[in-house]
């Protein structure tokens, strides 16, 4: 069985084209994004206006019958289609004249939401069409009513799992509801499913390796955690993926500093809070400004239920002389900084939800301490632990700024897309972290570079984390073994279908974006326009994205984005090629 989903990836020159071309047959009264009668009629309990801008713009676009892509909206006026479909956010890009803002739905049947779907519309300042981005469906009519509870969906998991849920377990479970699904995986055809997220139960048939980074086992492997997809009917498990891939304010900064595990002196904020019975003050890794903690674990093992840190790493004075805290601090610090004044995205959620790090963490079940080769984005925080170099002296992973953007960037994706951990989708989900933490690594933060220049970047990934081989590296891929070409796509079962291994064939794709010359030589794209590029596209993922939709979404980008730009053509062209070049059509 193929997919359900068809794709509309349209932007205003297009739109505009097919537009005059156009013969509707349904809803007249909207064409143009008019604010006509029908329009209030259809939309009149919208208050927002952006969002009641989108739906116009929508309805426009679907009764237009001469346009094959929207021809899957079988059955319905096109009012129905964009009714059906529920409002999920509004993000915003940009700032000034070059402002814009997307407005995304999910498609329902039923007052359900199908699992999947997605609708984006991009708005210029005055709410004009600048782009669209949707994959939606016309399920078959399935029963909506469960048979079954997500109380008894829990149940058939905890059996499959043979594990009795905890209270302990069930309160971190959270419980999203009913959606219909088209189990395109499996082949199984469409389903009502109860959707439970963080359920720390391990699906019957667990793949036997899961990596992280490819130092090992993850700490998300180790100690479980899946959302799962049930069968509301017949209690079935139809799809599982791993749930894994805020700080205390505070009124008062000092500035900060202190040597990294680099040897690298860093300045950074700090909390200064009085000593108890001193006038002096000791001072925290606590940053309010950027809603920062970090915290010493003290080489407790983190699956042993060992009682987490409540107050941060502390110093007499504004001077610190803990490494790996430095290295963490300063590390979230620039991540941060990153997402906050170039993307314009504040903190993991884009609504200032902090970074909080452990560092000199252990895990017994991966290795035997005090080694534990690896650093995590695991439960919202950041887990660091350590290595020992040549002279036998340990060293945090908090010292790799590109680990940690990877990690961080995980959490930032969750928030954004979604993309769920298995397959082609995990796999986009590790690369979109890859490609976030070369950029940062190698970022230029002299405004007028635009981020400098890529043609000196370097493009390893973990250089010198374990061994003198890095994890990966985006400009050839094969120097680590792993696969370059959709051509080369890993099928397998391990590692939630390859998703560390396959997510290289889009991480070559993105370098050849980064790389790209016109015939003269010069870049075509600055990596500021890149990063740009990468980050506004999370915006138009669903959940079970795939490489070519993925594809399609970066274009649609782009064309609104140089919209009026001379070299837009060009620079089309050569996203394309960066794509083909990788076989991803």
């Amino acid at each position: 069985m193929g997919s359900p989903f068809f794709s509309i990836h349209l932007d205003r020159l297009d739109d505009e084209r097919l537009e005059a071309a156009a013969v509707p047959k349904n809803a007249p009264a909207l064409r143009g994004g008019d604010r006509s009668a029908a329009a209030e009629a259809t939309f009149g309990d919208v208050e927002n206006l952006a969002e009641r801008a989108a739906r116009t713009h929508l309805a426009r676009i679907f009764a237009r019958d001469n346009q094959p892509l929207v021809r899957g909206v079988s059955g319905s006026t096109s009012a129905r289609a964009v009714s059906a479909l529920r409002f999920h956010d509004i993000r915003h890009q940009g700032k000034g004249k070059s402002a814009s803002q997307t407005v995304r739905f999910v498609q329902t049947r039923s007052n359900i939401p199908i699992f999947g779907s997605r609708a984006a519309v991009e708005l210029d300042r005055e709410l004009g069409f600048l782009a669209c981005d949707a994959a939606l469906s016309d399920p078959p009519n399935i029963s909506w009513e469960p048979t079954l509870t997500d109380g008894t969906a829990l149940e058939a998991i905890a059996k499959s799992a043979h594990r009795e849920a905890r209270p302990e377990d069930i309160g971190r479970i959270r419980r999203q509801g009913l959606f219909f699904l088209y189990d395109e995986p499996g082949n199984s055809g469409w389903h009502l499913v109860h959707y439970l997220r963080n359920v720390p139960f391990a699906p019957p048939g667990l793949p036997s390796e899961s990596r992280s980074h490819g130092f090992g086992p993850s700490l998300s492997h180790l100690n479980p955690e899946f959302d799962y997809l049930v069968d509301a009917h017949d209690g079935s498990i139809v799809m599982y993926w791993s749930s894994g891939a805020t700080a205390s304010a505070s009124p008062t900064l000092a500035l900060c500093f202190g040597d990294d595990e680099n040897a690298v002196r860093c300045e950074f904020n700090g909390n200064p809070r009085p000593a108890a019975g001193s006038s002096s003050h000791v001072f925290e890794m606590l940053d309010a400004s950027r809603n920062i903690s970090t915290y010493d674990f003290q080489m407790a093992d983190i699956g042993n239920g060992s009682v987490t840190p409540v107050d941060p790493i502390s110093s007499a004075s504004a001077q610190f002389l803990h490494r790996p805290g430095v290295s963490a601090h300063s590390h979230a610090t620039l991540v941060f900084d990153f997402l906050n004044f170039v993307l314009f995205h504040r903190g993991i959620d884009g609504a200032g939800k902090g970074f909080r790090s452990y560092v000199n963490c252990t895990l017994k079940q991966a290795m035997t301490p005090p080694e534990w080769h690896d650093a995590s984005w695991w439960r919202d925080a950041m887990w660091y632990g350590q290595s020992k170099d040549a002279d036998g002296n340990l060293r945090s992973f908090a010292r790799h700024l590109d680990i940690i953007a990877h990690e961080l960037m995980h959490g930032v994706t969750a928030h954004i897309s979604g993309l769920i951990y298995r397959d082609e989708s995990g796999a986009l989900n590790e690369s979109f972290s890859d490609i976030f933490a070369i950029i940062i690594k190698n970022w230029n933060w002299d405004p007028r570079s635009k981020g400098g220049n890529a043609a000196t970047w370097n493009w390893e990934i973990g250089s010198n984390a374990i061994g003198p081989n890095p994890l990966r590296d985006i400009s050839n891929p094969a120097r680590t073994g792993m696969p370059a070409h959709r051509s080369e796509y890993l099928v397998t079962q391990d590692d939630y279908g390859g998703v560390h291994t396959n997510s290289n064939i889009h991480n070559k794709a993105a370098y050849n974006v980064l790389t790209a010359v016109d015939t003269a030589g010069a870049p075509m794209f600055t990596p500021h326009d890149v990063a740009t590029l990468y980050f506004r596209c999370l915006d138009r993922l669903g959940e079970m994205t795939t490489f070519s939709q993925a594809r399609a979404a970066l274009i649609n980008v782009a064309s609104a984005y140089f919209l009026g730009h001379p070299a837009r053509a060009g620079r089309l062209d050569a996203i394309r090629k960066a794509y083909d070049s990788v076989g991803i059509q």
